[in-house]
């Protein structure tokens, strides 16, 4: 079997009439336009302009992002899973009205705040949330929880999703700003590969990247409308985009699609073929 997954991320909307409003919903007509049959969507990270904890603002670009931005999305795909961004969740105040607000699926199994399980036939994503409420949003992750969450699958497909990238992207490096501590990227994606995950899926550098690390895949996708790229600009051959992409147990293949509609980059990784995965503890 094989999953279909949309993926897109980084709008930090919920303002009418800016311009991240008008960039996300070019985006938006372009899935609407191509649509591709998908068992999910993903939304990486940085739903709203946030950055406040003033409750009467947040609720204002939550309810216009939910109601008005996201909502041809959300009555296109048959399931659409919420990812925690550092303009959504920065500090404890943000974080509660995130949880309170953004769609959890009723669904979802091992919950612990903005992380999740999410079952989907033959596949399981593991949703972490990689924010920092002691330090403005910036990488972290609750390992101990991510170890627990990727010790109960059993699925063929597994992936996890969160918004920072565990292994830098175009060169920002910066610690927690841009990229996850070294050893916070070894110590998950060691729990990654002894669990059998396929893929890391996530957003916050405003580009398209794909890594693969010790057969794991690193696919960001940081284009769906802010202008709040390193340095404050989207960096020099990047471009606003979607993701499609197609998952099996063999092979992972993209398509990130552009604001006009165009097929930017496309490609596939074949993954090394194991004798077994390792099973849900108690499960067999």
């Amino acid at each position: 079997m094989s999953l279909a997954l949309t993926l897109l991320g980084d709008s930090c909307s919920g303002i009418p009439g800016q311009r991240f409003e008008a960039n996300l919903a070019r985006i938006v007509a372009r899935i609407l336009e191509r649509n591709a049959p998908a068992d999910a969507l993903l939304y990486l990270g940085d739903h709203v302009y946030g950055y406040t904890d003033d409750e009467p603002t947040l609720r204002a670009q939550w309810d216009h992002f939910l109601e008005h931005e996201f909502r041809p999305l959300d009555e296109r795909y048959p399931r659409v899973l919420h990812i925690a961004g550092n303009h959504d969740a920065n500090t404890p105040i943000s974080a509660a009205f995130c949880e309170a607000r953004m769609p959890i699926p009723p669904v979802a199994r091992n919950r612990k705040g903005l992380n999740y399980v999410i079952d989907l036939g033959g596949a399981e994503i593991v949703v972490i949330s990689t924010c920092d409420l002691a330090n403005r949003g910036f990488a972290a992750v609750d390992m101990d929880w991510l170890a627990e969450a990727l010790h109960s699958l059993s699925a063929p497909i597994r992936l996890v999703a969160g918004h920072y990238p565990f292994h830098a992207v175009n060169g920002y490096e910066e610690v927690p700003k841009w990229v996850f501590p070294a050893d916070q990227c070894m110590q998950a994606w060691r729990l990654f590969r002894e669990a059998g995950v396929k893929a890391y899926l996530c957003s916050h550098i405003i580009a398209f990247d794909v890594q693969v690390h010790e057969d794991i895949v690193q696919l960001c996708s940081g284009g769906a409308g802010t202008e709040f790229g390193p340095d404050g600009v989207m960096g020099n051959g990047e471009f606003r985009h979607f993701v499609t992409v197609t998952v099996s147990s063999e092979r992972l293949a993209f398509e990130a699609i552009d604001e006009n509609g165009r097929v930017r980059e496309s490609g596939s990784h074949s993954f090394t073929p194991r004798s077994r995965l390792p099973s849900a503890a108690g499960t067999r």
